[in-house]
């Protein structure tokens, strides 16, 4: 649990479950072990921690403000704003991120779903290089497999190369 102290009623600091409240220069309490006197001489009193309001991550961002009374119970309270210029820049690259490695995953899953390259992952170089010479005998199996070599590279590169 949190609580805060808001000695006469304002605000001042929030305390978790296990840390002291300072009772004078020499003695210190858990928050959680004060006896419901000590709690209100000292001002504490537990938090209501709501979720915070739905935002537009795109222009906005959210902040956790200092916690007030509601209906006389100190409550988590919460500021939505407009977002600065590298809050966006961050939420935007957050999200090209995202749909780069979906893009990743999706090239991996189809790569590894193609029989050319399951072949070439679990074949050795010897076995790999007699298929090869087995299977392209014209331009159409020798461009096949040059392909297949192509998306294999393009799905190791993604990861390792950039």
């Amino acid at each position: 649990m949190i609580y805060i102290v808001a000695p006469e009623g304002a605000y001042a600091y929030t305390v978790n479950h296990g840390n002291n409240i300072l009772w004078d220069y020499n003695r210190l309490c858990p928050a959680h072990a004060l006896t419901p006197d000590e709690a209100a001489q000292f001002g504490v009193h537990p938090l209501t921690e709501v979720p915070a309001p739905a935002f537009d991550p795109a222009t906005q961002t959210v902040d956790a403000v200092d916690p007030a009374p509601v209906n006389g119970v100190w409550t988590q309270q919460w500021a939505v704003r407009a977002a600065t210029q590298a809050e966006m820049d961050a939420h935007a690259a957050v999200l090209a991120q995202q749909a780069q490695d979906a893009a990743d995953e999706a090239a991996r899953v189809e790569a590894k779903a193609d029989t050319i390259i399951k072949y070439l992952v679990s074949h050795t170089p010897a076995q790999i290089v007699a298929k090869v010479n087995a299977d392209v005998t014209n331009l159409a199996t020798a461009k096949t497999y040059i392909a297949k070599l192509a998306v294999a590279v393009c799905v190791l590169a993604r990861k390792g190369l950039r």
